[in-house]
C-alpha cells in the first residue's frame, strides 16, 4: 500500500523535529570549536596542498589563489577550519563570509578581516593576530633605523620588544617615516592606528576604527586620526594599505566562504563582483586567497569574469 500525502507530510515533520545525532558535527564557520576528532583521511591531500601553497608564498612573497569547489555538504567549511588549526603560527588566518549589502563590499571585507584578526593563531599565543600583525610591520620598519646592534638583533628575534621601545617615546616620528619609506603610498592614518594597537589604553578604539565603526571625535583624537573608516571608499583605502603591509608579515591566508547566495552589486551577480575585488586585493600583498564555493556557482558565473581574472583564480583549482 502506497503512503498517502498525509503520511509523507507527517514523516517529513517528524524528521525535522527529531534529534539529529550529527548536529554537533556540522561546521558553521572555520572558527567553530572542535568538538570531535578530525578525520584527516577526508580531504587530507587537499589541506596538505593548500598548506604547501602557503609555504611557497612565505618563501617568495608572491600572492597565490586557491579555488576550492565542491558539491553541497562535501566539507568546504570543515576543511577551512582544519586549515586554520594546522596553519597555526605559520600564517595569519582570515575568513570572510557572505555579504548582505553589495554597496559596501570593501567595508564588509575590512570588517570581517579585522574581526578574524581579533582571534589568536593558537591558544598559546599571548596576543591576537591583529596585534601580532602590527608588531611585525612596525618592528620590521624599526629594525631599519639607526639602532644599537643588540637592539636590532632583539627586535628581529622578538618583535614584541618594540612595545618597550615605544613606551620610552612620546612621538615615534622616525618610525612613522621609515614605514612610509618602506611602503610608498601607505595610508598614514592606518600607521597611527597600528601604533595605537600596541597601547593597552588605546587598542580597543583602534580595533573598532579598523572594523569601520563610526567613532566620536574624542575617540578619533585618542588614536590620532581625523576620520572614521566607515565609508566604502575609505574602507577600500585602508584595506589596500593593510594588504600592502602584509609584505612584511607572515602570509595572510584570506578565505572567502559560503559564496552561493550573494546579492547583486549594481546589476552584476554578487559572486562576479566579489571575485573582481578579490583579484585586485592580491596585487600588492603576501597572501593566499582561497575562494570556497559550490561547483555550480563557479560554472554559472566564471564566464562573466575577465579572462585575466579567471586565469588567476584557477591558478590552484582543487575539487572536493
Amino acid at each position: 500500500m502506497s503512503p498517502t500525502a498525509t503520511d509523507l507530510e507527517g514523516l517529513h515533520r517528524h524528521l525535522l523535529e527529531a534529534f539529529n545525532p550529527f548536529e554537533d558535527w556540522i561546521v558553521q564557520t572555520p572558527w567553530d570549536p572542535i568538538r570531535y576528532p578530525d578525520v584527516r583521511s577526508i580531504h587530507g591531500s587537499i589541506s596538505d596542498e593548500i598548506l604547501s601553497i602557503v609555504r611557497r608564498t612565505a618563501e617568495d612573497g608572491a600572492s597565490r589563489f586557491v579555488l576550492l569547489r565542491g558539491l553541497p555538504g562535501t566539507g568546504k567549511t570543515h576543511l577551512l577550519r582544519r586549515l586554520r588549526v594546522e596553519l597555526g603560527s605559520r600564517g595569519t588566518f582570515i575568513t570572510i563570509g557572505p555579504f548582505g549589502d553589495g554597496r559596501r563590499l570593501q567595508r564588509h571585507i575590512l570588517r570581517q578581516l579585522c574581526e578574524s584578526l581579533e582571534h589568536r593563531r593558537t591558544e598559546a599565543e599571548p596576543r591576537s593576530q591583529l596585534q601580532a600583525f602590527a608588531l611585525q610591520v612596525l618592528a620590521r620598519a624599526a629594525a631599519d633605523l639607526p639602532l644599537e646592534g643588540w637592539v636590532r638583533e632583539r627586535l628581529e628575534r622578538e618583535p614584541a620588544f618594540l612595545i618597550d621601545i615605544l613606551q620610552q617615546q612620546t612621538d615615534p616620528v622616525r618610525l612613522r617615516d621609515r614605514l612610509a619609506e618602506r611602503h610608498p603610498g601607505v595610508d598614514r592614518e592606518l600607521v597611527e592606528v597600528l601604533l595605537a594597537l600596541l597601547d593597552p589604553d588605546r587598542m580597543r578604539i583602534a580595533a573598532r576604527w579598523l572594523q569601520g565603526v563610526d567613532l566620536s571625535d574624542d575617540d578619533l583624537a585618542v588614536i590620532r586620526v581625523r576620520g572614521s573608516a566607515a565609508e566604502e571608499d575609505r574602507a577600500g583605502e585602508v584595506l589596500r594599505s593593510l594588504i600592502q603591509l602584509s609584505r612584511d608579515t607572515l602570509p595572510l591566508v584570506l578565505c572567502f566562504d559560503q559564496l552561493e547566495f550573494l546579492p547583486a552589486v549594481e546589476g552584476e551577480p554578487g559572486f562576479v563582483a566579489l571575485a573582481k575585488v578579490v583579484v585586485q586585493l592580491a596585487m600588492p600583498g603576501r597572501m593566499v586567497l582561497v575562494l570556497a564555493c559550490l561547483a555550480r556557482t563557479w560554472d554559472d558565473y566564471h564566464g562573466q569574469l575577465p579572462q585575466s581574472a579567471v586565469e588567476r583564480l584557477v591558478q590552484n583549482s582543487l575539487d572536493l
